[in-house]
């Protein structure tokens, strides 16, 4: 990635190359450099966004700001997965999927359980776009 004072950022893929995976890293807004952010580069590369959300007590607000501030900066988003993080089940773990379907307008792709993975049903239908 190289981007200069006036320039838009610009990567190269590799050729051959059907699916591409950008994972940010801290969430969109984290800046990748002063005046450039994951949204930035998501743009840039015009990429499709999916939200991983960590299923814990707090992951609703900051799943619904995120979402909100992709849309804002005109990223589509395809929609989240939830993916659970603590050992144990809580009263937030599992009431989470429920309130998040309710809370937002996007699909939740795939529930990933501890030590489990992406579905092959959801893995396919995001390779297949």
């Amino acid at each position: 990635l190289e981007v200069g004072p006036t320039e838009s950022p610009s990567v190269a893929i590799p050729g051959g190359s059907y699916v591409a995976l950008v994972e940010g890293a801290g969430g969109r807004g984290v800046p990748l450099a002063w005046g450039l952010d994951y949204a930035d580069l998501a743009a840039a590369l015009g990429l499709e966004v999916v939200l991983v959300v960590g299923n814990r007590l707090g992951c609703l607000n900051a799943a619904l700001l995120t979402l909100d501030f992709a849309q804002a900066r005109g990223l589509r988003v395809l929609g989240y997965v939830l993916n659970d993080i603590e050992p144990e089940p809580n009263v937030a773990t599992v009431t989470n999927e429920e309130s998040l379907r309710r809370l937002s307008a996007l699909a939740c792709l795939d529930h990933v359980r501890p030590s489990g993975a992406l579905s092959d049903a959801a893995a396919a239908a995001l390779v297949g776009r």
